[in-house]
């Protein structure tokens, strides 16, 4: 570990220094009451010779000042580096571990913050968490979700160009738009049925004209981004950081600009996943075309049934 690493980690710093000043303590216990009970050395300060308290005067002494050196250069770096720069740093987390680190937090965070695109994974996996936990505690969960519009078909037919370029498809054959559409709009569906069903989760969403390549995801703690590869590391960047901040706040401000999304037009009353209540959620999403389509609306149904994990 470089030692840059070490200054973004604040109980690591505390203990180098606290290891430093106990061997210093220990080397000075040695060297003025220790050897002195045992021998008294004829030159304790004077050329070196080689008797056995000299040579144990030499060698404390040297580990001394090194120590020193040590102690006094770190705590002037740490005082000259400010405490935003040194703790303004983002880590990796292994592909391997990275279903556990999206989820690590999820059920006890008071507030969850999404960036992506399709929206699968937060649909299937972390939907559920957040209102386990919030029924589990009997407490409001926001949640502040960004998705790409699905009415943009120039914007769907652009990430289903990208999508099927990549060298990850998370699928056996190539995306279409509609592929796309459907997820997002199972995430829609999904997250309506679940705000009318649970008082306890406050959701704001919003419908922007535009995706990105990297997913975030953003808990109380942590904020994580993605890409669409799981096979590919992640970054993590903790609660007050510069990057947790700017990604929070990000989210945040293109939600207010492009509006909400009004939920309860979408699902206005407690009722199955089936056909007609998928259709009739379908039509007041502005996609009339594809609620009468019977295969459409088994598509939709099925995805907002669906709780594949992508990164399992």
């Amino acid at each position: 570990m470089e030692w840059n690493d070490l200054l973004g980690k604040r109980y690591a710093v505390r203990w180098i220094f606290l290891i430093i000043a106990l061997a210093i303590a220990i080397l000075i216990f040695t060297r003025f009451v220790v050897l002195p009970h045992f021998s008294v050395p004829r030159e304790p300060l004077g050329p070196f010779n080689d008797t056995l308290p000299n040579v144990g005067l030499a060698v404390i002494d040297a580990a001394l000042s090194t120590l020193l050196t040590v102690g006094l250069t770190g705590a002037f770096i740490v005082l000259l580096v400010p405490r935003d720069v040194r703790e303004a740093k983002i880590v990796t987390v292994h592909p391997r571990d990275l279903a556990s680190e999206l989820q690590a937090s999820v059920t006890t965070s008071r507030e969850y913050f999404f960036k992506g695109r399709s929206g699968r994974h937060f649909r299937s996996i972390i939907l559920p968490l957040i209102e386990s936990g919030s029924r589990a505690s009997s407490a409001t969960r926001l949640i502040w979700l960004l998705l790409p519009d699905p009415s943009d078909l120039r914007l769907m037919a652009s990430y289903v160009q990208f999508r099927n370029a990549a060298a990850f498809r998370g699928r056996a054959d190539d995306w279409t738009e509609w592929g796309i559409q459907r997820e997002v709009l199972a995430a829609l569906i999904a997250l309506a049925a679940k705000a009318r069903i649970n008082p306890h989760l406050e959701i704001h969403i919003g419908l922007t004209k535009s995706f990105s390549i990297i997913r975030t995801n953003l808990t109380d703690t942590e904020a994580i981004l993605t890409r669409d590869d799981p096979k590919l590391p992640a970054f993590k960047a903790m609660r007050g950081t510069v990057f947790y901040e700017s990604q929070r706040e990000d989210i945040q401000l293109s939600i207010r600009q492009v509006g909400e999304l009004d939920l309860s037009s979408i699902w206005p009353h407690p009722m199955p996943f089936d056909a007609v209540s998928i259709g009739a959620a379908l039509i007041a999403l502005g996609f009339s075309n594809e609620a009468s389509d019977p295969t459409k609306v088994d598509n939709v149904l099925q995805s907002v049934k669906s709780a594949i994990n992508p990164y399992a």
